[in-house]
């Protein structure tokens, strides 16, 4: 387990904090090239982990969490220029997963969709568009700078809601992003999980709803959630 922990920085709260775990029996210490920290202004807004394994993996998990929409600009600006930054870094072998809580709204706007925008035709799919947010913008800007999608828009198993508030009004805010040309081959929403890791006891969704995919590649399969 990777904890980046709230701090006193101009743009995080006590609602912050962000983890990334992995399995220890693939991805063991051994395999750990480098951790990074996003800047003091950002503690608990982000993290990042490398793992390299000679012939088989090489990978970089990165987590973040933005500002609510709107009420932060700035924080959620400098928030994207950091994971910028690393995804700038990374060895031309090295494959980039984000799981985010963009507290944004991603819209399909391809010429069939409802908008034409010319760098969205790869990296938000078709599945449950919504009005794009600010947070939105500058995220999906990102993916495409970087060759990167946003796979639950791609999985019609994975639309819907992520986020339940407690008026029971669903949005999608959180994504699991990896580069365009990686297989996938599940990815879903796991609702009954949800149930479990929620606080409310009674039977309605409320908050964040855990986003899972399966990913192939030739010489290994890995398991992402969020």
């Amino acid at each position: 387990m990777y904890l980046w922990p709230a701090g006193k920085g101009a743009h995080t709260n006590a609602a912050a904090g962000v983890a990334i775990a992995v399995n220890n029996k693939m991805f063991s210490d051994q395999y750990r090239r480098d951790v990074w920290n996003a800047p003091e202004d950002l503690q608990g807004r982000a993290g990042a982990v490398r793992f390299t394994k000679r012939n088989c993996f090489h990978w970089r998990f990165i987590t973040a969490y933005f500002p609510v929409n709107g009420q932060d600009p700035e924080g959620s600006a400098s928030l994207t220029k950091w994971i910028d930054s690393v995804l700038s870094q990374l060895p031309t072998n090295c494959i980039p997963i984000i799981g985010t809580d963009a507290n944004g709204k991603l819209e399909w706007t391809r010429i069939t969709g409802y908008l034409v925008k010319e760098d969205a035709g790869h990296v938000v799919g078709p599945h449950q568009p919504e009005i794009e947010t600010q947070n939105g913008k500058m995220f999906r800007e990102l993916l495409c700078k970087h060759y990167m999608q946003a796979l639950d828009t791609w999985h019609e198993t994975a639309s819907g809601a992520t986020f339940w508030s407690h008026e029971n009004r669903g949005s999608r805010i959180d994504y699991l992003c990896a580069p365009r040309h990686l297989p996938v081959k599940v990815c879903s929403l796991w609702r009954r999980s949800a149930h479990k890791l929620q606080l409310s006891t009674n039977a309605k969704l409320r908050d964040h709803t855990p986003v899972i995919k399966f990913l192939f590649t030739p010489n290994h399969m890995s398991i992402m959630h969020l």
